[in-house]
């Protein structure tokens, strides 16, 4: 019961803000090529450093890519809306919290980083060239890349 009030909770916040910010423009122009997100290299990251002294388990992963996220001039495209990693981080992150349950972090990412959840839409990164990618799919990437990493730097 209380796991249902907290989603319920999270999900009227995003409600909430999604309303007041007003609508965007659809991504009609979507990338799939990854050379074109420009972000930076995952070893030279401060999130990278700060997860190399967490415990390194599932969860810090999935903390790390939010961090990873955080201060970077990308946008998340929510139901129509626009939205700075700013405003999102802090969302996510009890969302993170509320709904993560031991999982491996790829499969969590399928499951809570695609569609919203009231309208069901597809989830975007709009990148500072103007382009559009599923928020899952840069995630994954992410991953793979952290993952790299970790084998080239144990």
């Amino acid at each position: 019961m209380k796991q249902h009030v907290n989603r319920g909770i999270i999900t009227l916040i995003i409600l909430l803000s999604l309303v007041s910010m007003g609508a965007a423009r659809r991504p009609s122009d979507v990338s799939s090529d990854a050379s074109s997100r420009p972000l930076p290299p995952v070893k030279q990251t401060e999130a990278y450093q700060e997860y190399l002294r967490t415990s390194q388990n599932n969860l810090a992963k999935l903390v790390f890519g939010l961090n990873y996220f955080r201060p970077l001039p990308v946008i998340l495209q929510y139901e129509g809306s626009e939205y700075s990693m700013t405003f999102c981080y802090p969302l996510g992150f009890a969302y993170l919290m509320t709904n993560y349950h031991d999982e491996d972090p790829v499969v969590w990412i399928k499951k809570h980083c695609y569609r919203s959840l009231v309208g069901n839409q597809i989830m975007y990164f709009k990148f500072p060239d103007g382009n559009f990618r599923p928020v899952r799919d840069v995630f994954i990437e992410l991953f793979q890349e952290l993952e790299k990493a970790l084998k080239e730097n144990p």
